[in-house]
């Protein structure tokens, strides 16, 4: 076709003829017209001279691909950024390393077009096939959205051109067959108290702490990492400490150590939470004098505290022995659902928190009188403490149709955040 063209005759297609190493070669302008071929190979001429200059790469070198596992490894090692740019909370950072060491078997040596719907489906079923509970739809959902934001962050780097997730990412976990939480709560007070006492008498040492764990998380709608936070001897503004009004010496406030982002750092101490928080200290000085910690571990005499899944085990025998699933974030549901029933909207309700709402507990109005005939709030001496108190787990409390913890209240008054006129563990 003269200047340097030339046609396949079987495609139409154009080819060039540039040097290349020395040698004279085609090379396909991928066009079947001819003013594009012309340009592509003016641009590729240019391109060419400033290579042979050292001024730029040269059109004809071989491509470099890049590998999936070179992109989830260079965004593992700048810390798996979010979409600002921003470093994640420790625990998201924590996910995200934990998914992209479950992704690197599969797709290390997978070139970057090669990241198709038929390979996403392939790995779906090799990491489903690995469960050992659950179907695991839902967590090859978050280990590939960890995928698609390392491809976000190798495109911000000029790693690649494109995401190519971006468009195809698949949803395995069909929301008609995700259960909420609110599921495996208590079905009212009388069962909350039920499931208390049977772990208090019915699961060995482990199972005292854990019920007090789980009677705490129904009060204050805490997660299970922040409950075991709690330490007597912290210091003010760490979990576990005790804001108290000097002039009355009242219990005003407890210091929680949130783990979404610090939010709602406190929980206001109703008389309620007062009479179940001087019950778990007397208990826990009865049995474990020296630990520091709220919840402590008998298999650790005290000096750690309960493990992150004691409290799962515990509600899993209590499970099979009430005939129904309960979780430990089932408690927190049930906190919320009873500020619902009581008309706090949902921005007071701790769910996403804005700040801590004290808990109504005229759900907990049929609770039996104590072993010596007394209201457990009646016994309640804000100065003293309650020495009197049994524990639900005791012989006197043994054999009773609910917890020997009596709850009732009008509808406490939602006040700001209480001012720090006064600190004591």
């Amino acid at each position: 076709m003269g200047g340097g063209l030339y046609r396949y005759q079987k495609t139409g297609t154009l080819y060039e003829r540039p040097v290349i190493g020395g040698h004279r070669t085609f090379r396909s302008l991928r066009t079947n017209h001819e003013r594009s071929a012309r340009q592509k190979m003016a641009a590729n001429q240019v391109a060419q001279a400033k290579a042979e200059a050292g001024a730029g790469p040269s059109p004809y070198a071989p491509k470099v691909y890049v590998t999936v596992g070179e992109v989830i490894d260079r965004y593992q090692l700048d810390g798996c950024p979010d979409r600002h740019r921003q470093p994640r909370p420790i625990l998201m950072r924590k996910a995200e390393q934990r998914h992209c060491s479950r992704l690197l078997p599969f797709f290390r040596s997978m070139n970057i077009d090669e990241v198709t719907l038929a390979q996403l489906d392939k790995y779906c079923d090799r990491r489903t096939a690995e469960m050992t509970r659950g179907a695991g739809l839902r967590t090859v959902d978050m280990e590939l959205g960890t995928l698609s934001n390392a491809f976000v962050w190798a495109v911000r780097l000029e790693m690649i051109r494109y995401n190519p997730l971006a468009s195809r990412r698949p949803k395995y976990a069909q929301e008609k067959h995700i259960q909420h939480c609110r599921e495996f709560m208590a079905s009212g007070a009388d069962q909350l108290h039920d499931i208390a006492r049977w772990m208090f008498t019915a699961t060995g040492a482990p199972g005292e702490s854990a019920a007090w764990q789980f009677l705490f998380e129904a009060f204050t709608g805490v997660r299970t990492s922040e409950a075991l936070a709690l330490r007597m001897d912290a210091p003010p503004g760490g979990p576990g400490h005790i804001i108290i009004d000097q002039a009355t010496g009242a219990w005003k406030c407890l210091e929680i150590g949130r783990c979404k982002s610090g939010i709602n750092p406190f929980v206001i101490i109703t008389p309620e939470i007062e009479t179940m928080l001087r019950a778990l200290f007397n208990w826990k000085r009865a049995r474990y004098p020296e630990s520091p910690w709220f919840f402590p571990s008998p298999r650790k005499w005290g000096e750690q505290a309960l493990d992150k899944t004691t409290l799962a085990h515990r509600l899993g025998e209590a499970s099979e022995h009430f005939g129904r699933k309960f979780t430990s974030h089932g408690a927190r549901a049930y906190y919320v659902t009873a500020l619902g029933h009581f008309g706090y909207p949902d921005r007071d309700r701790d769910w996403p928190p804005r700040r801590s709402v004290p808990l109504d507990h005229d759900l907990w109005r049929r609770a039996d009188q104590l072993a010596d005939g007394r209201r457990a709030q009646d016994d309640v001496d804000p100065g003293q403490g309650r020495a009197g108190l049994e524990h639900p787990g005791s012989a006197a409390c043994a054999g009773r149709s609910h917890c020997a913890i009596r709850l009732h209240a009008a509808r406490p008054k939602i006040d700001h955040q209480p001012r720090r006129s006064g600190t004591r563990n």
